[in-house]
């Protein structure tokens, strides 16, 4: 048998499965029963309402879903993906990556996910990141009136959001380091060329650490000009637990949301948010 693509709008008592080889199924209605692929790479997408299970089969599937699932998500054995996309996810059973013969790449987890209830987005990326951190693919945490609960992944992918409502302005930064260029006008720049180490940077963030006392400072880049908008001194990440939110701050001038996580071993994952719409505009961990 070759290929099925398969949609579904309306509602009904049925189950949907696929063939033998890469499926498409998508759903937008309402399955009284459940979705199975087989054993092609399928894709399966939900954006309404399934009473009953998703399940991937074998092979390497893309499982997504911002609707209901009523029973669990099962990826399979395989490589699998599994995303949960927009504000209205809700899995009533456990996400369930799948044990066996697994590929080099093992199994993803991506939570693409957006509220705007900051209480909640801080308390679900604390539990993502902490599993990330503790090399732990087990997890869960409350999401939207639920609990999003996961096993057997291999990777996490903290993608989470909120939106611009509930972003509340931080307060003003912590002053740049010093500069010392030999001499040179200190104010030319308004960071170091000298005293500093980069340690990441893309168009839209860069980090820096400086020597001596080893203090971070989290830059967004506005043009050809650097604008700094939060620092955390050595002794506030040295000690940090896996999970604890480090920075939390509004540029308001940058339009963006900084937020910072410890992960534990000198490692920090580093999100950054447009408040115009929420969007995520970059999301590293970084190590020092």
């Amino acid at each position: 048998l070759g290929d099925a693509s398969i949609s579904f709008y309306g509602s009904g008592e049925l189950n949907i499965g696929g063939c033998f080889v890469d499926d498409t199924i998508t759903n937008s209605g309402t399955v009284e029963g459940l979705i199975r692929g087989a054993n092609g790479d399928d894709t399966i997408t939900n954006t309404g309402t399934v009473e009953g299970t998703i399940s991937g089969g074998t092979g390497d599937d893309t499982i997504t879903n911002s609707g209901t699932v009523e029973e669990s998500i099962r990826s399979g054995p395989g490589d699998d993906t599994v995303k949960l996309e927009g504000s209205n996810v809700e899995v009533d059973g456990t996400i369930n990556g799948g044990e066996g013969v697994e590929d080099e790449g093992g199994d993803t987890l991506n939570f693409n996910m957006s509220t705007t209830d900051q209480d909640e987005f801080d308390s679900a990326s604390t539990a993502i990141n902490t599993a990330i951190g503790n090399g732990h693919a087990d997890g869960n945490f409350a999401w939207n009136g639920g609990t999003i609960a996961w096993i057997n992944f291999e990777t996490l992918q903290n993608n989470l959001q909120i939106a611009r409502a509930l972003l509340v302005a931080a307060a003003a930064p912590a002053p740049a380091p010093a500069a010392d260029d030999g001499g040179g006008d200190p104010s030319s720049s308004s960071r170091s060329t000298t005293t500093t180490t980069t340690v990441y940077s893309d168009a839209n963030i860069s980090v820096s650490q400086e020597s001596g006392s080893d203090a971070l400072y989290f830059y967004g880049e506005n043009g050809d000009s650097d604008h700094l908008i939060a620092s955390v001194s050595e002794s506030e990440y040295s000690g940090a637990g896996a999970g604890q939110v480090l920075v939390s701050a509004v540029d308001e001038g940058l339009g963006v949301l900084l937020y910072v996580t410890a992960l534990g071993n000198d490692r920090f994952s580093v999100q950054y948010y447009s408040t115009a719409d929420g969007s995520l505009l970059s999301n590293t961990v970084i190590t020092v």
